[in-house]
């Protein structure tokens, strides 16, 4: 596992003041779930950009999936985003409690960190986090969806 207590903590001080002292299984759904974001969204979308695989490829998206190694992985780049989706997607809504108009604090506190994970979502793909060129470094190289690749459209 990739992120711990310890990146919680980061977010929330007092994430073990609430009766539960363990948030493992939590982290590994969120990490998994990152991770297949990763590689469906991010994985598929750069390898098509480095090698020139057009959407019409013969490269479906199977194949591409499959070529993505999780040892090539910048594994403390994404360390964040997965305690971010931890505490919005799982940590908190475990947390919220009924009330009559439907919102608690907890529940308010996810939608915030639904937020922040988002931000951290897009901060995350234009890093070099995936080592396509297999050196063991993360440089430019591996820097596939920079500000110059995304798109501007008009509202």
């Amino acid at each position: 596992m990739y992120a711990t207590s310890n990146d919680l903590l980061v977010h929330r001080k007092d994430i073990f003041d609430h009766g539960v002292t363990d948030w493992d299984d939590q982290l590994q759904l969120a990490e998994n779930e990152v991770i297949e974001r990763i590689k469906t969204e991010w994985f598929v979308s750069a390898v098509r950009s480095t090698y020139g695989y057009s959407t019409s490829s013969t490269y479906d998206l199977a194949q591409i999936v499959s070529m993505f190694d999780i040892a090539r992985l910048d594994t403390t780049a994404i360390v964040n985003l997965i305690a971010l989706r931890a505490l919005a997607f799982y940590i908190y809504p475990s947390l919220t409690v009924d009330t009559d108009d439907g919102e608690d604090a907890f529940s308010r506190r996810a939608e915030r960190y639904k937020a922040f994970y988002d931000g951290e979502w897009e901060r995350v793909r234009l890093m070099p986090i995936y080592d396509f060129n297999n050196d063991t470094s993360f440089d430019d190289f591996d820097r596939v969806m920079n500000s110059s690749q995304l798109r501007v459209v008009r509202a």
